[in-house]
């Protein structure tokens, strides 16, 4: 069974991460939180370490995270190495701008881990372009619990406190002293096209997390419940997406066309993509709303939740007509 309570951070490098983890270790107590920031890092807890690392058993794992009262499994690992032992909401993480996070992990890597190799070496490993979006895998950020933003930090936390009760200071940690006027931030003429294409591998990402935050604000500051959803496909018969709010009740759907209700459903379709990356209610969390000549070219449609009007997204039919996402 996924854990729904105990958080899991995905700590994406230089995204105000170790600020993020020291704050709410603080917030939760050190003893309720375990990390793993690989075999030999010392912040890699004792627990991570025996049955991780010594004798690996993730299910025994799991059972010990349960059995000690953790509260939050952090460190630098992608979703996909313990994302089955958490249900998605519980799955949290930052991004960042990555013109600074590229360079400032580089900067990091130069100064603190010793690294010897030159910026087109750096872009060129597994630490360079696209990192962020790795840390998700293929997964809409919308599955996830929540994915703040590095440079509206204080306005993240915010969210996090309503979300799940975190009371974390905004602290500074393992920043950059020199920052902006470190050669490391200084991109050579011969590594520029490098670091584009390693840019731009991220920058959607981004974009996409600072556009959820914004949501989550506009809940916040109205008072209504955040739904997690998207319109994942639509056509000119079938408009099909998901929405749900934690493990209870089906969310309730409404779909305008040209700015027009033509109908509403219930988001308890089976999504099993969602269901493998830990969507609560066993991935039963879709909406198909069908209807015969729904869509023409050129027409708008829109999916808003129906107890608060939240958008949960816009699409326009174009040709060829599309087919709905499965």
């Amino acid at each position: 069974m996924r854990d729904p309570s105990c958080l899991l951070f995905l700590h994406i490098p230089k995204t105000a991460g170790t600020s993020f983890r020291l704050g709410v270790a603080k917030a939760l107590g050190a003893g309720h939180c375990q990390f793993d920031y690989g075999r030999a890092s010392p912040d890699t807890t004792a627990l991570v370490r025996e049955h991780v690392y010594g004798d690996p058993d993730f299910l025994r794992f799991q059972s010990e995270l349960e059995r000690t009262g953790c509260r939050l499994l952090g460190g630098h690992f992608d979703h996909r190495k313990y994302g089955p032992l958490f249900r998605s909401d519980r799955v949290v993480s930052f991004c960042r701008d990555p013109r600074q996070q590229l360079m400032s992990h580089y900067a990091h890597s130069v100064r603190i881990n010793g690294f010897g190799g030159t910026l087109d070496e750096f872009l060129a490993g597994a630490d360079g372009g696209g990192r962020q979006a790795r840390a998700f895998g293929s997964a809409p950020l919308e599955v996830f619990g929540f994915v703040g933003v590095t440079e509206r930090y204080r306005e993240s936390l915010r969210v996090m406190r309503d979300a799940f009760g975190l009371e974390i200071d905004a602290m500074v940690h393992n920043a950059n002293p020199e920052q902006n006027g470190s050669p490391g931030y200084v991109v050579p003429a011969q590594a520029a096209d490098a670091y584009a294409a390693a840019v731009a591998k991220d920058m959607g990402v981004y974009g996409h997390a600072n556009r959820l935050l914004d949501q989550r604000l506009v809940a916040l500051d109205a008072g209504y419940s955040y739904v997690h959803g998207m319109i994942q496909g639509a056509n000119h018969s079938v408009v099909r997406g998901f929405a749900f709010v934690g493990a209870g009740d089906p969310v309730v759907v409404e779909v305008e066309v040209n700015g027009k209700l033509v109908g509403s459903c219930r988001a308890t379709g089976d999504r099993p993509g969602l269901r493998a990356v830990g969507a609560p209610r066993h991935g039963y969390v879709g909406f198909d709303f069908h209807k015969r000549n729904l869509l023409g070219t050129g027409d708008r449609v829109v999916v808003k939740v129906a107890a608060t009007g939240q958008v949960l997204g816009q699409h326009v039919l174009k040709e060829p007509q599309e087919k709905a996402s499965s």
